[in-house]
């Protein structure tokens, strides 16, 4: 089930939570890592899905 709900536009952050990728503004180290979304939230993200994070940001720079 956790490949049907990852997809290019979705991130999965934690392990029941889950963020559209079109709302993210900025990522910060910060904190081990944060996430700014469009509505001014920021989310903290895991040690574990840091290296993704990164590698997703660098696609969609791309």
């Amino acid at each position: 089930m956790n490949k049907a709900l990852v997809c290019f536009s979705n991130l999965r952050y934690g392990t029941t939570s889950i963020v559209n990728w079109f709302y993210a503004l900025a990522y910060s180290k910060t904190d081990g890592g944060t996430l700014e979304l469009s509505n001014g939230d920021r989310i903290l993200i895991s040690r574990r899905r840091k290296d993704d994070v990164l590698q997703m940001l660098k696609t969609l720079i791309a």
